[in-house]
């Protein structure tokens, strides 16, 4: 995913999981639709501090060239 926002992030495991519910994939376990959403929440929740945004921090090489032109002017 190109850019996760917070919605892409919830749509995508909202799909996933409901591919998997009808699929019959949980066909023989206890879950409930209820217990369900509470661990697509999770999933959300954790995904979107994984690929949290982060400041783009200038690379070293534009630190460098910047601060040779510094020490010649």
């Amino acid at each position: 995913m190109p850019e996760p926002t917070a919605s892409r992030v919830e749509t995508l495991v909202h799909d996933l999981a409901m591919k998997r519910l009808l699929d019959g994939q949980f066909d023989e376990c206890d879950l409930t639709i209820r217990e369900l959403e509470l661990l697509e929440k999770a999933m959300v929740k954790t995904l979107l501090g994984i690929y949290h945004g982060r400041i783009a921090y200038p690379s070293t090489s534009a630190l460098q060239s910047g601060s040779s032109q510094a020490k010649t002017a």
